[in-house]
């Protein structure tokens, strides 16, 4: 289901950083006036709070363009409800809430390394 106006304000991100590369890539074509040729981002709403599953960096990409909406579809929660609840409690802790504060990584690898670290985190508590 497409909701086309999801407020960006109120989203969480799922994903531990943003990708340089992809934040610029998307950046620039909402540069040149092609936001058409985005895809909507993913979302999934878990207890009281929306989390973005897939387009962490279409979202960095809308925030930094001073975007207060982005498209978005609806889709299911990802398996794991302590997970969720982890990384729910994470990103509001680390203050995420509306994408503020939110890492950008210099590459995939990055990212990946940052991932790695907070389910280490997960499993160890």
């Amino acid at each position: 289901m497409c909701t086309p106006n999801v407020e960006i304000a109120s989203l969480l991100p799922y994903e531990s950083a943003g990708v340089f590369h992809r934040v610029l890539s998307f950046f620039n074509i909402i540069s040149e006036g092609a936001e058409s040729d985005i895809p909507p981002i993913d979302v999934f709403t878990f207890e009281e709070h929306t989390l973005v599953r897939e387009g962490t960096n279409r979202v960095i990409a809308y925030r930094l363009h001073n975007r207060t909406h982005i498209p978005a579809r609806v889709v299911g929660p990802p398996e794991g409800e302590d997970l969720l609840r982890f990384t729910i409690e994470l990103r509001l802790q680390d203050g995420m809430l509306g994408f503020a504060h939110f890492p950008i990584d210099q590459t995939d690898a990055d990212r990946k390394h940052r991932t790695q670290q907070e389910f280490q985190i997960f499993l160890n508590q």
